[in-house]
């Protein structure tokens, strides 16, 4: 019996909780470039002591990072959305979500940036 609850637990984070977690990670997104927005436009119009300057750095890296974590989790939250599309989901379509998922997080423990045009700044991003 605990097995049912179990599975009928991990249906509603599925259809329940993820769909409003996605909701819910596309604003803090949005939240995190409007303080990056901030954040270069304090750096574009602020003189800053060098203390100042590294203040901002760090705060600017904080809220880069905590946007990319986020991204990560919606790419993988759109993947799952699709599961709400497709009515009562087939084995092929479960089996082909779990491979999506499986991919999306092999790509992002591997990603790395490429510079578009401050190529001589590549190797310290590697």
């Amino acid at each position: 019996m605990t097995n049912i609850l179990d599975a009928l637990l991990i249906v509603r984070e599925i259809y329940v909780n993820m769909p409003k977690r996605h909701e819910e990670v596309q604003r803090l997104i949005k939240t995190c470039e409007l303080e990056i927005d901030d954040l270069q436009h304090v750096m574009e119009f602020a003189s800053l002591s060098a203390s100042k300057g590294f203040e901002i750095y760090r705060q600017m890296k904080d809220v880069r990072h905590r946007r990319r974590q986020l991204k990560n989790e919606l790419e993988i939250l759109e993947v799952i959305k699709r599961l709400q599309t497709v009515g009562k989901p087939s084995e092929k379509v479960l089996n082909q979500t779990m491979g999506d998922v499986r991919k999306i997080l092999n790509n992002q423990e591997n990603r790395c940036y490429s510079m578009r045009v401050r190529k001589d700044l590549q190797e310290l991003v590697k």
